[in-house]
């Protein structure tokens, strides 16, 4: 970017105030007549300056909008929140509340765009691959009631499984995740890493035959693209999260990221891949599908590197 427009002397007015960003004090806003914390309502004054400074951008200097965010946060405002706490919470709120406005179709575009989230044409999900035990049938029939017409095919392993769904000789399979015993399932996330698939949809299942019901399973099935859900419809995504020296673990806005999101899951465990990176995964729910991409908008902009590994309709 060659040039940043000056800040609007209406934001001066907020600068002095990113100190208290974290407090839990209240205004009544004037707009809406609703008390609402005094942290995102100066997050919502800064997008809203944000906006206006990059609609006033003459047409020759056009940069894409997610882009001018980004220069004008890190330039304009994180430097003025010293602590390292306080700014993780402060980018976080702002990538909210600018994630806020994807009902403007101009806003929804790129950031979609900047996020890379694609949704592919997809074909009809007609085979579902299978290592068949009481416990997989009893997956494969919750994922059945949702692909009614797909038709369930034994295989000898998953492996052999996931590399036919990979080749195009099958449109899904079935895998174990998570274990109520183990957490997640590490050698099966490898296995899905090695042949590049994408979990569309998950189920718990109770463990067969024991005595003590809280334990569980959880399978995914996986496919070869991600699915995006409707943006209203609640999610379940999967993330794989890295991190080195540079980018430690408590740079995560934890605290911000349970305000808005429930977090079900987040295990750490060094990256078998690269020495000195940290392999943290993350699972979210969100009651909308929209309600992750503040999360996702953080993570870039904080340079921290991710894979999204799934992304599907969170179970009833």
């Amino acid at each position: 970017m060659d040039r940043m427009p000056e800040k609007p002397e209406e934001s001066g007015r907020i600068r002095p105030e990113f100190g208290i960003c974290q407090g839990n004090l209240s205004y009544l806003d004037a707009e809406s007549g609703m008390l609402r914390s005094q942290a995102d309502a100066i997050c919502e004054d800064c997008v809203r300056t944000i906006l206006n400074a990059y609609r006033a951008l003459p047409n020759e200097e056009a940069v894409p909008l997610p882009a001018f965010f980004s220069a004008f946060v890190s330039q304009h405002l994180l430097p003025d929140v010293p602590d390292r706490n306080e700014r993780t919470g402060l980018l976080f709120r702002l990538c909210r509340h600018l994630s806020l406005r994807m009902s403007d179709p101009e806003i929804r575009e790129a950031l979609l765009a900047y996020l890379h989230i694609e949704q592919p044409e997809m074909p009809a999900l007609r085979t579902i691959l299978y290592v068949n035990n009481p416990q997989i049938q009893s997956a494969l029939r919750s994922f059945s009631s949702v692909f009614p017409d797909a038709e369930a095919v034994p295989c000898l392993n998953f492996s052999d499984g996931c590399e036919d769904v990979a080749s195009g000789n099958a449109d899904a399979c079935v895998i174990p995740l998570i274990t109520s015993q183990d957490g997640l399932l590490h050698g099966f996330i490898s296995t899905l890493d090695r042949f590049d698939l994408k979990i569309s949809n998950i189920c718990s299942v109770r463990s067969y035959g024991e005595e003590q019901p809280e334990r569980f399973t959880m399978y995914a099935l996986a496919r070869r693209d991600l699915i995006l859900p409707r943006e209203d419809e609640p999610v379940k995504i999967v993330l794989e999260l890295y991190f080195s020296g540079e980018t430690p673990l408590d740079s995560l806005p934890l605290a911000e990221l349970r305000s808005v999101l429930s977090v079900s899951l987040i295990q750490s465990v060094p990256d078998a891949r690269l020495s000195g990176v940290e392999s943290v995964y993350l699972i979210l729910d969100a009651h909308e599908a929209k309600g992750i991409l503040p999360f996702l908008m953080f993570l870039r902009e904080a340079k921290i590197a991710y894979a999204i590994l799934g992304l599907c309709p969170n179970p009833k």
